[in-house]
Protein backbone atom coordinates (compact mmCIF):
# COMPACT_ATOMS: atom_id res chain seq x y z
CA UNK A 1 0.00 0.00 0.00
CA UNK A 2 2.77 2.53 1.20
CA UNK A 3 4.41 1.27 -1.92
CA UNK A 4 1.67 2.39 -4.26
CA UNK A 5 0.91 5.54 -2.83
CA UNK A 6 4.49 6.42 -3.42
CA UNK A 7 4.07 5.87 -6.84
CA UNK A 8 1.68 7.70 -7.54
CA UNK A 9 3.29 10.51 -5.57
CA UNK A 10 6.14 10.15 -7.94
CA UNK A 11 3.71 9.80 -11.05
CA UNK A 12 1.80 13.11 -9.76
CA UNK A 13 4.96 15.21 -9.41
CA UNK A 14 6.26 14.52 -12.93
CA UNK A 15 2.70 15.03 -14.76
CA UNK A 16 2.88 18.79 -12.66
CA UNK A 17 6.26 19.24 -14.34
CA UNK A 18 5.16 17.92 -17.61
CA UNK A 19 2.08 20.83 -17.38
CA UNK A 20 4.34 23.12 -16.39
CA UNK A 21 6.81 22.86 -19.32
CA UNK A 22 3.57 22.20 -21.39
CA UNK A 23 2.30 25.58 -19.76
CA UNK A 24 5.89 27.35 -20.58
CA UNK A 25 6.33 26.29 -24.08
CA UNK A 26 2.77 27.19 -25.27
CA UNK A 27 3.13 30.70 -23.90
CA UNK A 28 6.59 30.68 -25.80
CA UNK A 29 4.58 29.65 -29.13
CA UNK A 30 1.94 32.15 -28.70
CA UNK A 31 4.98 34.40 -28.22
CA UNK A 32 6.52 34.44 -31.10
CA UNK A 33 3.18 33.22 -33.03
CA UNK A 34 2.10 36.87 -32.13
CA UNK A 35 5.33 38.85 -32.89
CA UNK A 36 5.40 36.94 -36.35
CA UNK A 37 2.01 38.01 -37.06
CA UNK A 38 2.76 41.67 -36.20
CA UNK A 39 6.18 41.51 -38.70
CA UNK A 40 3.41 39.89 -41.29
CA UNK A 41 1.05 42.76 -40.54
CA UNK A 42 3.81 45.58 -41.06
CA UNK A 43 5.82 43.57 -43.89
CA UNK A 44 2.41 43.08 -45.79
CA UNK A 45 1.18 46.64 -45.02
CA UNK A 46 4.41 47.55 -46.20
CA UNK A 47 4.90 45.87 -49.63
CA UNK A 48 0.96 47.10 -50.24
CA UNK A 49 1.94 50.39 -50.13
CA UNK A 50 5.58 50.60 -51.39
CA UNK A 51 6.08 47.24 -53.59
CA UNK A 52 8.38 44.41 -52.01
CA UNK A 53 11.69 45.24 -53.45
CA UNK A 54 11.98 48.85 -51.31
CA UNK A 55 10.50 47.18 -48.42
CA UNK A 56 12.78 43.84 -48.79
CA UNK A 57 15.91 46.39 -48.74
CA UNK A 58 14.95 48.25 -45.68
CA UNK A 59 14.18 44.79 -43.63
CA UNK A 60 17.36 43.58 -45.22
CA UNK A 61 19.00 46.37 -43.45
CA UNK A 62 17.59 45.52 -40.30
CA UNK A 63 18.31 41.71 -39.91
CA UNK A 64 22.00 42.27 -41.01
CA UNK A 65 22.53 44.39 -38.68
CA UNK A 66 20.58 43.24 -35.44
CA UNK A 67 19.91 39.87 -33.82
CA UNK A 68 16.03 37.77 -34.14
CA UNK A 69 15.63 38.94 -30.57
CA UNK A 70 16.59 42.50 -30.74
CA UNK A 71 13.53 42.73 -33.77
CA UNK A 72 10.61 43.48 -31.55
CA UNK A 73 12.58 46.40 -30.21
CA UNK A 74 13.98 47.73 -33.70
CA UNK A 75 10.85 47.38 -35.62
CA UNK A 76 8.80 50.14 -33.73
CA UNK A 77 5.91 52.03 -33.92
CA UNK A 78 7.75 55.13 -34.47
CA UNK A 79 10.71 53.01 -37.11
CA UNK A 80 7.87 52.03 -39.10
CA UNK A 81 6.25 55.08 -39.63
CA UNK A 82 9.87 56.89 -40.22
CA UNK A 83 10.53 54.77 -43.22
CA UNK A 84 7.43 55.05 -44.16
CA UNK A 85 7.30 58.56 -44.61
CA UNK A 86 10.88 58.74 -46.41
CA UNK A 87 9.38 56.28 -48.76
CA UNK A 88 6.40 57.72 -49.61
CA UNK A 89 7.71 60.80 -49.68
CA UNK A 90 9.91 59.78 -52.56
CA UNK A 91 6.81 57.96 -53.96
CA UNK A 92 5.32 61.56 -53.95
CA UNK A 93 8.07 63.31 -55.57
CA UNK A 94 8.19 60.82 -58.33
CA UNK A 95 4.61 61.04 -59.04
CA UNK A 96 4.34 64.78 -59.04
CA UNK A 97 7.05 64.54 -61.48
CA UNK A 98 5.36 61.88 -64.15
CA UNK A 99 2.64 64.90 -63.76
CA UNK A 100 4.81 67.37 -64.94
CA UNK A 101 5.76 65.39 -67.98
CA UNK A 102 2.64 64.40 -69.28
CA UNK A 103 0.95 68.33 -68.18
CA UNK A 104 3.77 69.33 -70.58
CA UNK A 105 3.32 66.94 -73.57
CA UNK A 106 -0.18 67.68 -72.99
CA UNK A 107 0.77 71.28 -73.38
CA UNK A 108 2.64 70.75 -76.12
CA UNK A 109 0.58 68.74 -78.07
CA UNK A 110 -1.91 71.19 -77.96
CA UNK A 111 0.22 73.67 -79.62
CA UNK A 112 -0.11 75.03 -83.19
CA UNK A 113 3.10 74.97 -85.41
CA UNK A 114 2.78 78.68 -85.68
CA UNK A 115 1.85 78.63 -81.64
CA UNK A 116 5.60 76.71 -81.31
CA UNK A 117 7.39 79.52 -83.51
CA UNK A 118 6.30 82.39 -80.84
CA UNK A 119 7.37 80.54 -78.40
CA UNK A 120 10.26 79.64 -80.01
CA UNK A 121 10.92 83.47 -80.58
CA UNK A 122 9.38 84.28 -77.25
CA UNK A 123 12.28 82.34 -75.49
CA UNK A 124 14.99 83.09 -77.71
CA UNK A 125 14.59 86.82 -77.14
CA UNK A 126 13.96 86.24 -73.37
CA UNK A 127 17.81 84.59 -73.45
CA UNK A 128 16.53 81.10 -72.46
CA UNK A 129 17.97 79.14 -76.07
CA UNK A 130 17.24 75.42 -74.23
CA UNK A 131 13.68 76.88 -74.73
CA UNK A 132 13.67 77.79 -77.67
CA UNK A 133 15.18 75.09 -79.10
CA UNK A 134 13.03 73.26 -78.07
CA UNK A 135 10.27 75.10 -79.38
CA UNK A 136 12.12 75.32 -82.98
CA UNK A 137 12.46 71.79 -83.00
CA UNK A 138 8.69 71.26 -82.06
CA UNK A 139 7.75 73.76 -84.74
CA UNK A 140 9.70 71.83 -87.04
CA UNK A 141 8.08 68.69 -86.34
CA UNK A 142 4.83 70.07 -86.74
CA UNK A 143 5.47 71.49 -90.11
CA UNK A 144 6.69 68.18 -91.28
CA UNK A 145 3.03 66.60 -89.81
CA UNK A 146 1.17 69.36 -91.67
CA UNK A 147 1.64 67.17 -94.69
CA UNK A 148 2.01 70.39 -96.86
CA UNK A 149 2.87 70.07 -100.85
CA UNK A 150 6.16 71.40 -101.59
CA UNK A 151 5.60 74.52 -102.22
CA UNK A 152 7.88 78.24 -101.54
CA UNK A 153 6.00 78.77 -98.48
CA UNK A 154 7.00 74.66 -96.88
CA UNK A 155 10.63 75.67 -98.43
CA UNK A 156 10.98 78.43 -96.88
CA UNK A 157 9.67 77.88 -93.08
CA UNK A 158 11.59 74.19 -93.52
CA UNK A 159 14.79 76.51 -94.44
CA UNK A 160 14.53 78.98 -92.24
CA UNK A 161 13.56 77.04 -88.95
CA UNK A 162 16.94 74.63 -89.48
CA UNK A 163 18.31 77.77 -89.63
CA UNK A 164 17.55 78.87 -86.31
CA UNK A 165 18.23 75.38 -84.85
CA UNK A 166 21.68 75.40 -85.59
CA UNK A 167 22.00 79.02 -84.19
CA UNK A 168 20.32 77.71 -81.22
CA UNK A 169 22.73 74.74 -80.81
CA UNK A 170 25.60 76.76 -80.83
CA UNK A 171 24.28 78.77 -78.66
CA UNK A 172 23.67 75.76 -76.53
CA UNK A 173 27.58 74.65 -77.10
CA UNK A 174 26.00 71.47 -78.68
CA UNK A 175 28.54 72.10 -81.83
CA UNK A 176 28.46 68.34 -82.87
CA UNK A 177 24.77 68.60 -83.36
CA UNK A 178 25.33 72.39 -85.40
CA UNK A 179 27.35 70.47 -87.34
CA UNK A 180 24.92 67.50 -88.34
CA UNK A 181 22.14 69.75 -88.52
CA UNK A 182 23.93 71.86 -91.31
CA UNK A 183 24.56 68.73 -93.08
CA UNK A 184 20.76 68.71 -92.89
CA UNK A 185 19.28 71.73 -94.40
CA UNK A 186 21.95 71.86 -97.27
CA UNK A 187 19.99 70.34 -99.44
CA UNK A 188 17.27 72.11 -99.42
CA UNK A 189 18.82 76.10 -99.85
CA UNK A 190 17.41 77.89 -102.26
CA UNK A 191 18.37 81.25 -101.89
CA UNK A 192 21.28 83.19 -101.72
CA UNK A 193 20.49 85.10 -98.65
CA UNK A 194 19.52 81.59 -96.71
CA UNK A 195 23.27 80.82 -97.92
CA UNK A 196 24.74 84.01 -96.17
CA UNK A 197 23.63 82.12 -93.04
CA UNK A 198 24.34 78.85 -93.60
CA UNK A 199 28.09 79.23 -94.33
CA UNK A 200 27.98 82.33 -91.51
CA UNK A 201 27.23 79.02 -89.28
CA UNK A 202 29.45 76.35 -91.11
CA UNK A 203 32.13 78.50 -90.99
CA UNK A 204 32.00 79.68 -87.02
CA UNK A 205 30.99 75.44 -86.61
CA UNK A 206 33.89 74.47 -88.04
CA UNK A 207 36.37 76.96 -86.44
CA UNK A 208 35.48 75.77 -82.84
CA UNK A 209 35.55 72.00 -83.91
CA UNK A 210 38.92 72.32 -85.27
CA UNK A 211 37.80 71.69 -88.76
CA UNK A 212 38.88 73.73 -92.04
CA UNK A 213 37.07 76.81 -92.48
CA UNK A 214 38.92 78.54 -95.81
CA UNK A 215 36.68 76.57 -98.04
CA UNK A 216 33.17 77.98 -96.45
CA UNK A 217 34.74 80.98 -95.28
CA UNK A 218 35.36 82.00 -98.73
CA UNK A 219 32.29 80.73 -99.80
CA UNK A 220 30.54 83.09 -97.36
CA UNK A 221 32.53 85.98 -98.30
CA UNK A 222 31.87 86.03 -102.09
CA UNK A 223 27.86 85.30 -101.47
CA UNK A 224 28.21 88.74 -98.34
CA UNK A 225 29.20 90.76 -101.72
CA UNK A 226 26.17 89.61 -103.84
CA UNK A 227 23.40 89.90 -100.78
CA UNK A 228 25.15 93.47 -100.24
CA UNK A 229 24.07 94.42 -104.10
CA UNK A 230 20.91 93.16 -103.24
CA UNK A 231 20.46 94.98 -100.28
CA UNK A 232 19.41 90.95 -98.80
CA UNK A 233 21.83 90.83 -95.35
CA UNK A 234 19.40 92.66 -93.10
CA UNK A 235 16.86 90.00 -92.96
CA UNK A 236 18.71 87.50 -90.20
CA UNK A 237 19.83 89.16 -86.78
CA UNK A 238 23.06 87.94 -85.09
CA UNK A 239 21.89 89.27 -81.50
CA UNK A 240 22.09 85.45 -80.18
CA UNK A 241 25.90 85.12 -81.36
CA UNK A 242 26.90 88.29 -80.80
CA UNK A 243 25.55 88.12 -77.16
CA UNK A 244 27.00 84.64 -76.63
CA UNK A 245 30.43 84.93 -78.03
CA UNK A 246 31.79 87.80 -75.28
CA UNK A 247 30.89 85.14 -72.75
CA UNK A 248 31.77 81.69 -74.17
CA UNK A 249 34.36 79.02 -72.88
CA UNK A 250 35.45 78.77 -76.55
CA UNK A 251 39.67 79.90 -76.90
CA UNK A 252 40.42 83.53 -77.58
CA UNK A 253 41.21 82.89 -81.02
CA UNK A 254 37.81 81.21 -82.01
CA UNK A 255 36.26 84.39 -80.40
CA UNK A 256 38.06 86.56 -82.22
CA UNK A 257 37.38 84.84 -85.33
CA UNK A 258 33.67 84.86 -85.06
CA UNK A 259 33.62 88.28 -83.74
CA UNK A 260 35.42 89.17 -87.17
CA UNK A 261 33.02 86.76 -89.09
CA UNK A 262 30.48 88.97 -87.06
CA UNK A 263 32.09 92.45 -88.00
CA UNK A 264 32.30 91.16 -91.89
CA UNK A 265 28.09 90.89 -91.55
CA UNK A 266 27.85 94.12 -90.16
CA UNK A 267 30.06 96.26 -92.33
CA UNK A 268 28.07 95.15 -95.27
CA UNK A 269 25.10 95.82 -94.05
Amino acid sequence: MNNNNEEIDKNHTTLKVLEERITKNEEIVNLKFATFRNYVVIIVVLITLFGFGAIYTVIEGVVKTSTENKLNEILTEEYVENKIYKLSEKTITKLIHEIDKKAKKIIEESFSFTDSKEKATESYFDGNYKMSLRYSKQAISKLKNLALPESDYYNRELTILYLEIIELQILNNDFEAAKSTLKEVFPILSNIKYEIVYYFFESITNKILGFEVLKSEDKFKNILKMVKKERLIGWWHYYGINSWVKNSDISEDKKEYIIKMIKLIEQSS
